[in-house]
């Protein structure tokens, strides 16, 4: 996997995930197939689909830091936004936020997997 090439294609900085791991490409590779394989965005979809707001907030928040771990900063954020807007009480942004949330996680999906 080139950690540039899936910058590029991602819109995120994944050298500097890949700095805080120490360099190790291998474990950030790792990491990074573990992420194809979690379930959190599909129970956070589902949660959506629901209307379970403990869940969705329960579910963007850990999204927002499996994102952070590994580079993906704009998903990180537009999960965190969608927890926001649970706390806030701002329920009705909820469905936008997870559509922009939704293509941004598909488009990180796909370059994952064309990389690999």
């Amino acid at each position: 996997m080139n950690v540039e090439q899936l910058s590029q294609r991602t819109g995120c900085d994944l050298q500097a995930a890949l700095r805080r791991l120490g360099g190790m490409e291998t474990l950030y590779e790792r990491l990074i197939n573990k992420f194809l394989d979690d379930r959190t965005f599909e129970e956070l979809k589902s949660a959506m689909e629901a209307g379970d707001f403990p869940m969705i907030e329960t579910k963007a928040h850990t999204l927002k830091g499996i994102s952070a771990n590994l580079g993906f900063e704009t998903l990180s954020q537009k999960s965190d936004e969608i927890v926001k807007a649970v706390r806030e009480d701002h329920k009705e942004q909820t469905e936008e936020l997870f559509e922009e949330c939704e293509r941004l996680y598909e488009r990180i999906v796909t370059a994952i997997q064309e990389a690999v």
